[in-house]
């Protein structure tokens, strides 16, 4: 028995799938598609006749089949808009402008300010003799003296009678300048301790100034070494540095360095430096008339070299009284005496706490330059705007440099430029890392 075509075929559908189980004719039929599996070729054109009184089933091989277009992703790229939603975007750009322009001039004002000499805070004690030094206050000698056989002495002493205005403080009180060697000896409240210096040398004396009360330093050298006496006694012995009454000879610096502003603050009641070394019995002597009596009780074995009483009370002049003839002279205006410009940095570092202090506010100062000015280059569509906002910060930081060398309370120096290109990076680095931090949380960008 021959069997037609079409229900071979029906067969084959049904068998296929093509056919819901049950459905075998009637006015049912359903045009059905589903993806082919045969080469495209075979289907191309094809059309089969399920049943002659049902519609057509048309077959489609899968590469004829229309594929809908892909849909575009939809990039949320950062901006500013969900943060000033309100703004446009040149507005935007004006502000940015704005906060970098007023960046630039606070750090320049900051860093130079007073643009002038300030006024020379130095007064007399209205019920003793001395002076009082406020910040800045310079009393310079008004010319250098010259001790009688400086050049072949090996010792010297000095007595000086002071008291700080803060314990907690770091800063220069006495020094001995030398227009070939600025820096001879040089005497520094370090906190509350004595630093002693002469040279690159240098010792300290610890808790000297920890008692908030005038205290009477003696500091003498000889060939045995140097010794400190606080009050009448032995506070320290150095034996490994030196000086002689060379190192005291110059001029006379009270409150300040000769070299760069170090002002310090408190009262001072009395000066004498001798071309020898005092004995300890000597020293107390000295101590205990001096702080009863105004004076010391000097005799002509000692070789006073200078001695300053400030007991003039008014004026501008603090008179010697040993006769060597160069008086203290108290300028109007604050002046240092031989300012260095761009002073290198293996010359300025110091383990004090004052220099550490500086560093971290130089470059905590240049931390909004290098976080502003980034996105500022950015923007404006510089090659390296990173290299080009350190090399900026570099720039404004030697220009600063180069105009504190005229201003007397202003340092100048080369630490302060590496620490400020130092804080221009940071900015730059903080700002790389809270704009990504905003991107990946917030979906929200710190660049308009």
């Amino acid at each position: 028995m021959e069997i037609g075509t079409a229900p071979l075929l029906r067969l084959g559908l049904f068998s296929a799938g093509w056919l819901p189980f049950g459905r075998r004719g009637g006015r049912g039929g359903r045009v059905f598609r589903r993806k082919c599996h045969l080469p495209c070729g075979a289907w191309k054109n094809r059309t089969l006749l399920l049943r002659p009184m049902d519609r057509r089933l048309q077959l489609q091989p899968p590469c004829l089949e229309k594929k809908p277009p892909p849909v575009a992703r939809r990039i949320n790229r950062p901006t500013m808009n969900s943060l000033f939603p309100h703004l446009p975007p040149h507005t935007r750009l004006r502000i940015l402008d704005a906060i970098c322009l007023a960046v630039l001039c606070v750090i320049l004002s900051l860093g130079l300010w007073p643009f002038h000499s300030p006024q020379n805070h130095v007064a007399w004690l209205p019920d003793r003799n001395g002076l009082r030094l406020g910040r800045p206050a310079t009393v310079i000698g008004a010319g250098p003296f010259s001790l009688a056989g400086a050049e072949a002495a090996a010792a010297g002493s000095l007595e000086i009678w002071l008291q700080p205005q803060r314990i907690w403080d770091s800063a220069t009180f006495l020094a001995f300048y030398a227009a070939g060697n600025p820096r001879r000896l040089l005497l520094r409240q370090s906190l509350t301790d004595l630093e002693v210096r002469s040279g690159m040398a240098r010792f300290y004396v610890a808790n000297a100034f920890r008692r908030p009360a005038p205290i009477f330093l003696t500091i003498t050298a000889g060939p045995s070494g140097t010794t400190v006496y606080a009050d009448g006694a032995v506070a320290r012995r150095a034996p490994q540095f030196h000086f002689s009454a060379q190192d005291l000879a110059g001029r006379i610096i009270l409150g300040d360095s000769p070299a760069q502003p170090d002002n310090w603050a408190g009262d001072v009641r009395g000066l004498a430096v001798f071309n020898r070394e005092l004995t300890p019995a000597q020293v107390q002597r000295h101590y205990q008339t001096w702080t009863r009596e105004g004076r010391p009780d000097l005799s002509t074995e000692e070789h006073n070299a200078a001695l300053y009483l400030f007991n003039e009370r008014s004026g501008r002049v603090v008179r010697d009284r040993a006769g060597s003839g160069v008086d203290l002279f108290i300028p109007e205006r604050y002046v240092v005496v031989d300012k260095i410009a761009l002073e290198p940095f293996w010359d300025e570092f110091s383990f004090s706490r004052s220099y550490w202090d500086s560093v971290v506010k130089n470059i905590v100062g240049f931390l909004p330059l290098g976080f502003f000015f980034y996105p500022y280059l950015l923007l404006h569509r510089f090659r390296r705007p990173a290299l080009a906002t350190v090399i900026l910060g570099t720039l404004v930081s030697l220009t600063m440099e180069i105009l504190q060398a005229y201003l007397p309370t202003r340092d100048s120096g080369t630490t302060d430029i590496l620490t400020n290109t130092l804080g221009t990076w940071l900015g730059l680095v903080i700002f790389r890392a809270a704009n990504g931090l905003l991107v990946r949380r917030f979906q929200t960008s710190l660049i308009p």
